[in-house]
């Protein structure tokens, strides 16, 4: 009897903790949506939302989210940070022509107030892209429209000089001197940006300082990022950096307050890598390109983004580069095992072999089109005349008869040669 009593009392706790459970749960649900709603009934939230989702690498729901936005308020203001926000979106997606379509939108819908952000986020485009004389063309417009005394120029002065060190392949004299300007005042350049941009001017200053090789200020810096931002990604980053650094155990510490369904699986590969663990770097950067990328346009354009980082100084792939598998994800063209210590050089000279060759073959079509005709490369948003040097002819031509059809198509006008 007593052993009856017993088994009814513990089955009717369980169902007491069930009934909790479930109660408990449904309640936090309807408190996220009551969260949600109210989130999207104000404007500053609703903005904040899709920020946090862009945040979080949920890029399809923040275009949602974004598309919500511009259809509820349908105002000027409303346009302009909308379009850029998708030009933001979009650029993390890979999809450049897209972006560069939402960027122009937004300044057409913008009122002059934030027009150099806009001009700034192309030149972030074109920078990725590899077109770096058009990045630190649209990156000088978007000094011109600052006041002489505004300290954000400082900001821009840094991106123009981080293009032009790539444009350099490496020179760091003129990185040097910028940072050294910059560094002390970085405080006053946050206090002017808006707050969807706080912290990006000391994750800039700590990325060129890691490569200048001042590796405290990098590390210092990129810890005031992840206090303003907190984030996963850019905890994830500063994880990364240490790790590098080998300090391993603050490293750990940082990586283990990270929600891993937040960060993107090229920065996860990154880690793995630097940890010692080739499968887990190999398997996630597969993911990376496979699941975080849509089309092939957009796939091949983030493995450029990693191929032009073998110019650091410290380049963190570095090692990687040298293994067959890495070659064969990333170089797709040039996956011949070279002896370790003659790969740097074999592969610069066969690269810019298979350059000049294809250069030549499409230069000599190329002559024989129309004056008004006008070329963009396959893997690039901006389109030049027939006989620009800034144009690579060896990524693959896309031909337009004329500059109005490439604009339509949403492509930029080469700054260099003016179609």
């Amino acid at each position: 009897m007593k052993g009856r009593f017993y088994f009814a009392y513990k089955t009717l706790n369980h169902i007491i903790l069930f009934t909790l459970m479930v109660f408990s749960l449904s309640l936090m649900f309807l408190t996220f949506k009551q969260e949600v709603a109210v989130a999207q009934d104000d404007p500053e939230s609703f903005t904040w939302w899709i920020v946090s989702l862009q945040e979080q690498n949920k890029l399809e729901e923040a275009l949602v989210a974004t598309d919500e936005f511009i259809h509820r308020y349908n105002m000027r203001w409303a346009y302009s940070w909308g379009y850029n926000m998708k030009g933001a979106i979009f650029s993390q997606m890979g999809e450049y022509t897209k972006a560069i379509y939402a960027y122009q939108e937004s300044l057409r819908y913008d009122d002059g107030a934030n027009e150099f952000i806009m001009l700034m986020n192309i030149g972030d485009l074109q920078h990725d892209l590899g077109d770096y004389t058009d990045a630190i063309s649209y990156y000088e417009e978007a000094i011109h429209r600052l006041d002489r005394n505004d300290p954000r120029r400082l900001w821009l002065k840094m991106l123009i000089e981080w293009s032009g060190f790539y444009l350099s392949k490496g020179d760091t004299v003129t990185l040097k001197q910028v940072y050294e300007e910059t560094n002390p005042k970085l405080h006053k350049i946050e206090r002017r940006l808006n707050p969807f941009n706080k912290g990006l001017a000391y994750l800039q200053a700590s990325t060129i300082a890691f490569q200048l090789g001042r590796f405290y200020e990098a590390i210092q810096l990129t810890k005031t990022f992840v206090n303003i931002k907190n984030t996963d990604s850019a905890k994830l980053g500063l994880a990364i950096d240490l790790l590098y650094l080998k300090e391993e155990v603050e490293a750990n510490e940082v990586f283990r307050r990270i929600d891993f369904r937040n960060v993107s699986k090229g920065s996860l590969a990154l880690w793995h890598w630097l940890k010692g663990d080739e499968i887990q770097a190999r398997r996630n950067l597969e993911r990376y390109f496979a699941e975080e990328y849509s089309s092939d346009v957009a796939r091949e354009n983030a493995k450029r983004i990693i191929r032009k980082d073998e110019i650091l100084p410290h380049d963190m792939w570095k090692e990687a580069r040298k293994q067959n598998w890495f070659r064969e994800l990333v170089y797709p063209n040039n996956t011949i095992d070279y002896p370790s210590e003659n790969y740097e050089k074999r592969f610069e000279k066969e690269t810019q072999e298979g350059i000049e060759t294809s250069t030549n073959k499409n230069q000599e079509k190329i002559l024989k089109d129309s004056p008004t005709t006008v070329f963009a490369t396959k893997y690039s948003n901006v389109f030049h005349k027939p006989d620009c040097s800034k144009m690579d002819a060896s990524e693959g031509l896309i031909k337009f008869d004329s500059p109005q059809q490439a604009s339509e198509a949403g492509y930029l006008p080469c700054n260099y040669c003016r179609p």
